[in-house]
Parts: structure tokens; C-alpha cells; sequence
């Protein structure tokens, strides 16, 4: 019908929250997960916004990780190559640094003398 998502439709955006507000980028993504989208249409999207690994929005096949190792070469992972449940809290888990992604800060620039 005229409501549904054209399956042609398979947009690439990087970082899907810049300019939108986190009500319309959280939206974005549950249409994609909608009855709406009988067509399996697909939204591939980078984002830094860590609200989005929310549980009630993904399954934990369609959450990466992508972590920049000491070599400067980047690792992708899926988050179902971690021991989490599919009712886990996927942020804090991130944020806790159990799936990687983190960004390494250097700590010792505090103690510069400036």
C-alpha cells in the first residue's frame, strides 16, 4: 500500500542523528522495525548517539561495534558476540566497555603543565 516503505529503499547515512532531534532519529528506526515495512526495506546507519542501543528498538543481530585498535585498524563486532541477553541493558553495557567501541582517552593530559 501507500503507507509502506518501498523496498527499494536502503539509505547508508553516517551519524543519523546530526540535526535530528533524538525523538525523530529514535522514530526513524522504529519505522524501519514496523509493520510498515513489509518490504524489508533496510536503514544502515553510524550514530554516536548511545541512546539508540536500546533493547526495545534493536535485537542484538543488528547492533555493530566498531572499535579502533593501537594499530589504527578498526574491528567490527556484533553484539551477539557478547554474552547479553536480548532484555540487557545494550548502553550500559557499552558504556561499561563490555562490546568494546570505547574511545580511549588519555587520562594524562590533566597533568600537563600548560
Amino acid at each position: 500500500t501507500d503507507d509502506d516503505i518501498d523496498d527499494s529503499l536502503e539509505p547508508f547515512i553516517d551519524e543519523l542523528e546530526v540535526n535530528l532531534h533524538s525523538n525523530i532519529t529514535r522514530f526513524l528506526v522504529r519505522l524501519f522495525n514496523s509493520k510498515h515495512n513489509k518490504n524489508n526495506a533496510q536503514l544502515i546507519f553510524t550514530t554516536h548517539d548511545t541512546n539508540l542501543l536500546d533493547s526495545e528498538l534493536f535485537r542484538r543481530d543488528q547492533i555493530y561495534i566498531c572499535t579502533k585498535e593501537p594499530n589504527k585498524n578498526t574491528v567490527v563486532t556484533s553484539f551477539l558476540d557478547f554474552d547479553l541477553r536480548e532484555t540487557s541493558d545494550f548502553e550500559r553495557a557499552y558504556l561499561n566497555g563490555r562490546v568494546g567501541g570505547l574511545p580511549f582517552i588519555d587520562e594524562t593530559l590533566f597533568d600537563w603543565k600548560w
